[in-house]
């Protein structure tokens, strides 16, 4: 399923917005869902690319090829690294109360 929507232009700024991808919960302007990246990278987390979006078509007729999967699954990669460090943070001295 797709679908349109206007892009509106700031030349003064130099930047771009599609206004309804907030309030339609579409992040990134990627024309995909919160939900559906979800889906997406869960399923290309245990089965090949091309694979997952094939399971993607077969059970939800939703098409995006395998290179757009991969390329969702390493940017929710990308957020989701800082968070998966299992490295101990640094902390500076500056930051406890001496006694």
């Amino acid at each position: 399923m797709g679908y349109q929507r206007g892009y509106f232009y700031d030349a003064a700024t130099h930047t771009g917005q599609y206004p309804y991808d907030t309030e339609w919960g579409i992040a990134d302007g990627d024309g995909m869902s919160d939900g559906l990246s979800r889906v997406l990278v869960k399923l290309c987390t245990r089965l090949p690319f091309a694979e997952a979006c094939a399971v993607l078509d077969e059970l939800a007729r939703i098409q995006i090829s395998a290179s757009k999967a991969w390329r969702q699954t390493q940017a929710v990669g990308q957020r989701a690294r800082p968070a998966l460090d299992p490295r101990p943070t640094t902390l500076d001295e500056s930051q406890f109360e001496r006694r």
